[in-house]
């Protein structure tokens, strides 16, 4: 598990719940998740960098729903990060923009605005956001 350097070792359990919730709900929907937590198959670089959840539309879903997605889950401690986040947020972004994919980012509620707040002033779209409780 490739994990922010900036992120305190207390909030990595609770990133890698997070990875978890996204990557269990995805599966539940039908798609083909890699996940970059132990137990699941892990999720291929993108432009450089391992996302935390990358899920593949199956042929059973339908048509309107088969979207290519890509997950990057922050805590408090790194979600406006100007190296590392915002690093992966634009490869992450760029790829989903040059493959038809959707690009989205989870963080904990309680510092939801201020990821927003990075990702626009870093001109980065993300097509949904996860907010977790603290």
């Amino acid at each position: 598990m490739s994990q922010n350097p900036k992120r305190l070792r207390q909030n990595v359990p609770y990133h890698d719940e997070f990875v978890l919730s996204v990557a269990t709900q995805y599966k539940k929907d039908g798609y083909k998740v890699h996940a970059d937590i132990d137990g699941w198959e892990k999720p291929e670089a993108i432009n450089g960098f391992v996302p935390d959840v990358h899920a593949f539309p199956s042929k059973s879903m339908q048509e309107d729903d088969k979207v290519e997605l890509i997950v990057e889950v922050e805590t408090c401690d790194t979600c406006d990060d100007e190296t590392q986040t915002k690093s992966q947020f634009q490869a992450f972004a760029r790829y989903a923009r040059e493959n038809e994919a959707q690009f989205e980012v989870g963080v904990p509620t309680s510092c939801l605005g201020r990821a927003q707040r990075s990702a626009n002033t870093w001109g980065i779209k993300v097509g949904d956001w996860w907010a977790f409780p603290n």
